[in-house]
């Protein structure tokens, strides 16, 4: 057993944190197999994979020591977001936050022995709880990596030690370089042949890999590496063997774990096809090839192939990484290029796209307004007209251009240019002359205090100047050649017809705020706008001078109508203007 330390931890402050760290168990999976895992979580392009298995078996997974983890919606200080995790014991021992120092979840997955991961301990028959994932890999490039973390509670209590968790990722095949891997493990530091592990990763030795996770939140390991890269040369189209595994040395306790990033383990995929020089993928959507002209397809590769077929969709095919075609028609032909590679670990390889191909003459319809400008050419009338050059490629093409233009007008309103505000509408209309429908007008005014009224044919309207000034009436077509009439009005104050009985003062007019009436036993006021409607009335005991609050009123002109001292009769009618504070 370790020798137990007791440490004395003084707690300044604790602060809650948002992020999490979740691990789910295989075993906690529905029928979750190596395979799963491997495929689902560990793959990401480039690289086909067989004959999976975790601690020797390819059946599905019965234990703890082997999962995935993802940190939710916020970071962890991990470095990776999600992916595969394997422990010296159960997986649930990496869960957050760091409140033991020595932390076991024992395993329930049954003893397994792997003499590679042995072989990197002092002694090979001290070693308990592995946790092995290996599987058959092919490359489709020359390079293959992955991103891993790994992290251990045995940081730091026990660096220097006999008690040092170990781990390895451990690759056979053939080495391009020169030789061969044989288990060689590539769980290295970076730039040196240093193994990582507990002795090789903490304070005071590669230091800049290491994050002390004391008072740790979201992850329970004392402390683990920053996200490092397993990154080795390899023979494309090549089957490898790969085992990636941890155990414990010297007792089953103090757990260890490593992280895999999810969707990490790849290998470039160099492999691309091109159209007379353009990369398939980049041909533009609407792009026309031509018909009866040489059109050069070329297989982009840096790997080793012993046989390229093109397929050109049109019934033909021809042998060769770099070939040329010419289409006799005009037509839509899906291209595929086929590349076989000369170790068979897999059949073959294909990319496949669709072009069009197009004669030398094409002809464009365009419809426009009152001109179209086309290769250097101003053209305001309809017609027929022929371009005759080349396309992109080179080709001769003879485009014919079936062009429409489409004339708008403009034309005066018929109504009054000069009318008097009042409560009555004005009319206008289009001219009866023109032929609008089936088009409806729409109408609008400058004037934002007049108001207008649409007919229900929407040809004519009606015109509300409910205060002097002037304003241009407008109609439009509203269609793509706009048609517009309009016309300018003008319009002056209420034609009031005023009268007196007795002798009335009315001050000041133009008032702003206020206005006084100054009669004899005045009984009612009352205000009437432009629309005829009554906006202030006002009873008196026969006074012979009121004082009228105008706040609130709109500015503009308006009928006072004074009465007598029975409140019927009409003593005085006259004309009351009310405008804006004057600015100084």
């Amino acid at each position: 057993m370790k020798k137990t330390i007791i440490t004395i931890l003084i707690a300044l402050c604790a602060t809650s944190a948002q992020a999490q760290l979740i691990v789910t168990s295989a075993d906690s999976l529905l029928q979750c197999t190596p395979e799963w895992l491997v495929k689902h979580v560990l793959l990401e392009s480039g690289v086909t994979v067989s004959n999976v298995k975790f601690n020797g078996s390819s059946e599905v997974i019965d234990c703890n020591s082997i999962g995935y983890f993802e940190t939710g919606n916020d970071p962890t200080n991990l470095g990776i977001a999600s992916g595969l995790i394997l422990a010296t014991g159960g997986v649930s021992v990496a869960v957050g936050p760091n409140n033991d120092e020595g932390k076991i979840v024992h395993t329930t997955c049954d003893e397994y022995f792997d003499e590679s991961l042995a072989a990197l301990t002092l002694d090979p028959d001290s070693v308990y709880d592995m946790s092995v994932l290996e599987f058959d890999f092919v490359p489709w490039d020359k390079e293959v990596s992955f991103n891993y973390v790994f992290a251990s509670e045995e940081y730091l209590e026990w660096v220097g030690t006999f008690y040092n968790d170990v781990f390895g990722f451990f690759v056979t095949g053939i080495n391009p370089e020169g030789g061969y891997y044989d288990n060689q493990n590539m769980a290295l530091i970076p730039g040196t042949d240093e193994t990582v592990s507990i002795n090789s990763v903490y304070t005071q030795h590669n230091s800049q890999y290491y994050v002390n996770n004391a008072n740790g939140q979201t992850v329970q390991f004392d402390g683990f590496t920053t996200v490092l890269t397993v990154n080795f040369r390899v023979e494309p189209f090549t089957e490898y063997h790969i085992k990636l595994g941890i155990c414990d040395v010297g007792d089953p306790d103090w757990d260890s774990g490593v992280f895999l990033e999810a969707h990490s383990f790849f290998s470039n995929l160099t492999y691309d096809m091109a159209i007379d020089e353009m990369p398939y993928q980049e041909i533009p959507e609407n792009y026309r090839f031509c018909s009866h002209h040489d059109i050069e397809f070329n297989t982009i590769t840096e790997w080793n192939f012993d046989d390229v077929t093109w397929y050109f969709g049109d019934g033909t095919s021809a042998h060769g990484a770099q070939v040329s075609h010419t289409y006799e028609e005009d037509g839509v032909y899906e291209v595929v290029n086929v590349l076989r590679n000369p170790h068979r670990a897999t059949d073959s390889l294909f990319l496949t796209t669709t072009i069009v191909t197009e004669s030398y003459a094409t002809e464009i319809v365009e419809t426009h307004c009152e001109k179209f400008d086309w290769n250097g050419q101003n053209y305001t009338e309809s017609g027929v007209y022929e371009y005759l050059g080349q396309n992109i490629h080179g080709c001769d093409s003879l485009v014919v251009l079936n062009l429409t233009i489409n004339h708008s007008y403009t034309s005066q309103l018929q109504g009054p240019q000069r009318v008097v505000a009042s409560t009555e509408p004005y009319p206008y209309a289009v001219p009866d002359t023109l032929n609008l429908a089936p088009n409806t007008l729409f109408w609008s005014c400058t004037n934002l205090d007049w108001s207008i009224m649409p007919s229900d044919d929407g040809f004519r309207c009606d015109l509300w100047a409910n205060s002097g000034g002037q304003g241009t009436l407008t109609a439009r077509m509203g269609v793509e050649c706009d048609s517009v009439f309009s016309l300018v009005i003008t319009a002056s104050g209420y034609d009031v017809e005023e009268s007196k009985t007795q002798e009335i003062s009315v001050f000041p007019n133009p008032a702003c705020s206020q206005v006084t009436v100054e009669g004899q036993q005045i009984s009612r006021i009352r205000l009437v706008d432009g629309f005829g409607q009554t906006v202030l009335d006002k009873l008196y005991e026969s006074l012979d001078s009121v004082t009228l609050d105008l706040n609130g009123l709109p500015q503009g002109i308006y009928v006072m109508i004074v009465s007598g001292r029975d409140g019927e009769h009409t003593i005085s009618t006259t004309r009351l203007v009310i405008s804006p504070p004057i600015s100084w």
